[in-house]
């Protein structure tokens, strides 16, 4: 006999795929406004009023667009200084312990 399960929404669930969603939009919103030149600074200041108001859904999908942010710059910062001709030849040696 094969046993079939079907999975119910249940309100939780709703709310969730809610709250995923409106994390989503301010992610989105966010990455946006920093395409189209707005300063970091401003949209932690953004964030810092979403807190006081504690729109934690909201400040959820800012942060998560912030550090995306961050992280891609750093990341190009790298990619950018490593190649360079100079770090091309660097060697490290792990089995020598420098203190």
């Amino acid at each position: 006999m094969i046993r079939v399960t079907l999975k119910r929404e249940t309100s939780n669930n709703k709310r969730s795929i809610l709250d995923k969603q409106i994390i989503d939009d301010y992610y989105l919103l966010v990455i946006y406004e920093i395409e189209r030149g707005e300063a970091i600074e401003n949209i932690e200041i953004m964030l810092k009023e979403y807190e006081s108001r504690e729109m934690y859904l909201e400040c959820a999908g800012i942060y998560k667009a912030i550090d995306h942010i961050k992280f891609f710059a750093i990341y190009e910062l790298i990619i950018r200084l490593c190649l360079d001709e100079q770090t091309d030849n660097i060697k490290i040696n792990y089995d020598k312990r420098e203190y």
